[in-house]
């Protein structure tokens, strides 16, 4: 598999409840809007799983911190080796929500600001596949101050294992080929 790059740029206003193409909202809640942009890479590891790598930035007219980042992923996805950037927790218990993972900064210091990027890493055995995601600004009264909504791709598709042996013509002989297993 080859290094791939995926970008969502926000854009501003619409209504997301029925505007697919709105990945940027202002809550009536608001006093301030959130504008975020995601971009994925994804690289294969030698142990033969896949490592994502999110990058979420804060615009440099976002009008709040980032402090949650949520991200769906299949039910299969076995989730390991999570990064955040420091004083962020990552939370996967595919047992509780077998479709959730949640990045959130632990106090108001570790937020990412306006202006600036964070980073969040995993690894899965599966493909990628579009799947919803949540950037916010979250208040400690849990109102939403600012959100970002979209899909970006996320650990869903499972790879199918190669097989174990596969079938080589090899030349027996000066008319005829004999069909021989070759295991790897």
């Amino acid at each position: 598999m080859k290094s791939r790059r995926i970008a969502n740029k926000s854009t501003v206003g619409g209504n997301c409840a029925t505007d697919s193409s709105c990945i940027a909202c202002d809550t009536t809640l608001a006093q301030a809007e959130l504008i975020a942009n995601i971009s994925l890479e994804t690289k294969p590891t030698r142990s033969g799983r896949i490592e994502y790598v999110y990058k979420i930035e804060n615009a440099s007219n976002s009008g709040v911190n980032i402090n949650a980042f949520v991200l769906n992923v299949g039910p299969a996805a076995n989730l390991e080796s999570l990064r955040g950037p420091i004083g962020w927790e990552g939370d996967y218990n595919p047992l509780e929500d077998p479709f959730g993972l949640a990045f959130v900064s632990c106090e108001p210091q570790y937020d990412i600001p306006v202006g600036r990027k964070g980073s969040f890493t995993f690894t899965s055995p599966l493909d990628a596949e579009p799947l919803p995601y949540f950037i916010a600004n979250l208040a400690p009264d849990g109102l939403y101050l600012g959100n970002v909504l979209g899909e970006i791709e996320s650990p869903a598709v499972t790879i199918p294992d190669p097989p174990a042996c596969l079938p080589v013509i090899a030349p027996s002989g000066r008319w005829r080929s004999v069909v021989r297993t070759r295991c790897y």
